[in-house]
């Protein structure tokens, strides 16, 4: 679990996005791995504009504006951010979403898009009182008093979805069904924990999964690939 925005020294005592990620082993030997973000969708549909949007954001708020003015996805992604709860809660409060489509393959070789999202089962306090060490503190608090866990809720398209397009949420009534459950039974500090060495890509997928044809998520591959190389480097 991780604040997103790439900063090392995130507070603990705001309201921020953040990521849920982790590595399956399944019981036929595949390796499955899942990245998911707090976001609802992304600010922009294509990797040459989320590159464009990094380079705005380094250079200051006026290039952010500039920016936004010629993305309408970017304008609707801020107006979304903007009208949520942004009380704070912790990371095990929170719902993670896969916000890219992925294909599920039946035996029959049968394709059918879905996203999910992981939703916390059991009920979390919203906290006001903050601490340096809030998110860790928290979680190991709940732990003491019982079970972590969070839902995989999927949502299969609709005709009518955009699968190709993160930046379009997916609206009105659609198929979902519980399809397992993520189940914490330990927190620790990063320098305790291997996930620096860990590349946390979207496209390994196990048996059954398959990434749909999203630019994005081969965008996300390269870089997190680059990410996990300087954090092995250091």
């Amino acid at each position: 679990m991780s604040h997103k925005g790439g900063k090392s020294n995130a507070a603990d005592d705001v309201f921020g996005d953040y990521g849920l990620a982790f590595e399956i082993k399944t019981t036929s030997g595949d390796t499955h791995i899942m990245k998911m973000n707090t976001e609802d969708f992304f600010p922009v549909p294509t990797a040459e504009e989320f590159v464009a949007l990094m380079r705005a954001k380094a250079q200051g708020d006026e290039a952010v504006a500039a920016f936004a003015k010629n993305s309408p996805d970017l304008r609707a992604h801020k107006a979304h951010q903007s009208a949520r709860d942004m009380t704070l809660r912790p990371y095990e409060g929170a719902t993670y979403n896969s916000i890219n489509s992925f294909y599920l393959v039946d035996n029959a070789d049968t394709r059918t898009a879905v996203r999910w999202s992981f939703v916390p089962a059991g009920e979390h306090d919203i906290v006001l009182e903050t601490s340096p060490s809030f998110f860790l503190e928290k979680i190991r608090e709940n732990l003491s008093r019982g079970e972590v866990a969070w839902d995989m809720v999927v949502t299969i398209a609709n005709p009518a979805d955009d699968i190709l397009n993160p930046a379009t949420p997916w609206e009105g009534d659609h198929t979902q069904f519980t399809a397992a459950r993520l189940v914490v039974e330990n927190a620790m500090q990063e320098e305790d924990s291997t996930c620096g060495e860990m590349n946390f890509d979207p496209l390994v997928l196990s048996d059954g999964f398959e990434p749909t044809e999203d630019p994005m998520l081969e965008a996300r591959s390269a870089v997190y690939a680059i990410g996990v190389s300087r954090r092995l480097s250091e």
